[in-house]
């Protein structure tokens, strides 16, 4: 039964404001295109929220908000849009449980630190996987936690690179905070390996007694061996090996490898 007393607006949705009485919603409908409280846009939908201090969007209301996560309570669980709030964080949470630590996945944004976070489910809670944003620096930074794979799905380093590795510039390598060796190319096409302790040292497995093998000329000043016991393999052009070592006062011995 249509009530007798209808006040509406053309293009307004109608709405029962008492329960015989019809008047406006905040929905608009002109053209096609639908506005809650606002006209609408040349866009099919446009929104326009009071919901929050200064916000402005479409807010799902975080259910988990001042339960077992510690958010004000304007925070939205999915939040398309502003917010003035320094403090507020959009979240979107994925799986079947019901607390916000015991879903599966979630994607958020907080906006003390500038930070977006995409987090995963592991060891019983959920840990950070990747992280975007800096807001205390000019220069925005991506942070990957854990083990890292590029042409890999089980990479067994911090980062497990399964393919060509292409540098451009400088490979710097450190042991703490200490920088102790450096492979660039100085302004050229000329590749430099550099110690700023001024020393390298090489290693080999047990089972391979080379040291350091050259293949092709070698245009090196200086190759010193300072153990007496091991000395220096050279190689003939027959392809015998011969160990050359120098005991204390210059004398030199040969033998056979």
């Amino acid at each position: 039964e249509v009530p007798d007393n209808i006040n509406g607006t053309v293009g307004k949705i109608p709405v029962f404001t008492t329960a015989t009485t019809v008047g406006d919603s905040i929905i608009t409908q002109s053209n096609g295109k639908i506005g809650i409280r606002t006209e609408p846009t040349a866009n099919i939908l446009t929104v326009t929220s009071d919901i929050g201090n200064g916000s402005d969007g479409i807010f799902i209301k975080d259910p988990f908000a001042g339960t077992t996560r510690a958010t004000g309570t304007n925070n939205p669980m999915l939040s398309l849009g502003t917010s003035t709030d320094a403090g507020s964080t959009a979240a979107i949470f994925m799986g079947q449980s019901a607390t916000a630590t015991d879903q599966d996945t979630k994607i958020e944004f907080a906006r003390t630190g500038g930070t977006l976070t995409i987090a995963c489910k592991g060891g019983g809670a959920l840990r950070d996987h990747v992280q975007f944003g800096d807001a205390t620096s000019a220069t925005p930074k991506s942070v990957f936690f854990g083990n890292v794979g590029i042409g890999t799905t089980s990479p067994q380093s911090t980062l497990d690179v399964d393919g060509v590795l292409k540098v451009r510039s400088q490979i710097d390598l450190f042991a703490g905070s200490t920088q102790v060796l450096s492979i660039f190319s100085s302004g050229g096409t000329n590749p430099f390996i550099n110690s700023p302790s001024g020393q390298i040292n090489f290693g080999a497995p047990s089972a391979n007694t080379t040291n350091i093998f050259v293949q092709g000329n070698s245009s090196a000043k200086e190759l010193e061996s300072t153990e007496s016991d091991k000395g220096l393999i050279l190689k003939s052009p027959d392809g015998t090996k011969y160990r050359v070592t120098v005991a204390n006062g210059g004398t030199l011995s040969v033998s056979n490898v």
